[in-house]
């Protein structure tokens, strides 16, 4: 399903993320497809698109129940039209990363193969049916993204 697609039937929350091998972006998928229900009631559908491979997408999302769309972006053009950046190494080591690290390896979400740049940022946006950007958010850091919450708030347009 292509982010037009998407846009025919309403507005987006779009999250951009590493790959799946990332333990914060396997948390975050999780979350996601958890609270899909939430974000249509609040009149979007979700979006993620990450790194990996089309054919990990499928393994991943199959073996976990994940069935919210996820697009591979393997050579990242869409994260260049939307202007997501890198970070630099010592983002890695922020105590908040390493914490944030240490706290999912204990909830299972592990590091799993690398399949991107681990330097890649993650970020979020609101997309309006008109195609437009209503919200922002550009990550600092793999833990920085937009709060589920929020990101509803602005679909009901609080």
């Amino acid at each position: 399903m292509s982010l037009a697609d998407k846009l025919a039937k309403g507005r987006v929350f779009l999250s951009f993320l590493r790959y799946i091998g990332c333990p914060f972006c396997r948390a975050r998928i999780h979350e996601l497809n958890a609270r899909k229900a939430e974000v249509a009631k609040a009149g979007g559908s979700i979006l993620v698109v990450l790194e990996s491979t089309p054919k990990r997408v499928v393994e991943y999302s199959t073996k976990n129940g994940i069935s919210i769309p996820i697009l591979s972006d393997r050579e990242k053009k869409v994260f260049a039209l939307y202007g997501v950046e890198r970070g630099s190494a010592t983002m890695l080591l922020k105590p908040r990363v390493l914490a944030g690290t240490v706290r999912l390896t204990l909830r299972g979400f592990m590091h799993g193969m690398p399949g991107g740049d681990e330097l890649q940022l993650p970020a979020d946006f609101i997309i309006g049916k008109n195609g437009r950007v209503e919200l922002a958010h550009y990550g600092t850091d793999p833990t920085d993204s937009l709060p589920v919450d929020l990101a509803i708030a602005a679909l009901r347009g609080k």
